[in-house]
């Protein structure tokens, strides 16, 4: 609800308020997903930061799409640059420090892209 009223109700700042309502309700889903299930201690560590950096991606995208006039197909190859390579070699990074592995792979992956 808090993501869908204001695209449907709002004429000004549609992208923004649906950004902040997601922000505000994801954080506290992940903490009940964490309550309900029966592995604790993974919300903070884990899944706070990957959330953060792509609401941090996805916050940049929404800017970069809505608020600037930026040629459309600029605004496409930044999103697939934000996702596709800054999101995943955070979240990589994240991962890996979660489950305590040294960054082996990172030679991989820098040559996959």
């Amino acid at each position: 609800m808090a993501i869908i009223i204001p695209i449907f109700k709002l004429k000004r700042f549609r992208a923004v308020i649906s950004l902040a309502g997601f922000t505000v309700t994801l954080i506290p889903y992940l903490f009940l997903i964490q309550y309900l299930a029966p592995v604790k201690g993974w919300v903070t560590p884990l899944a706070l930061p990957i959330v953060i950096l792509s609401i941090l991606a996805l916050g940049s995208s929404l800017f970069i799409w809505f608020y600037t006039k930026i040629n459309k197909f600029y605004s496409a190859a930044i999103t697939v640059l934000l996702f596709g390579v800054v999101c995943e070699i955070g979240i990589q990074k994240i991962t890996e420090n979660f489950v305590g592995n040294s960054g082996a792979n990172e030679l991989s992956m820098i040559i996959t892209y």
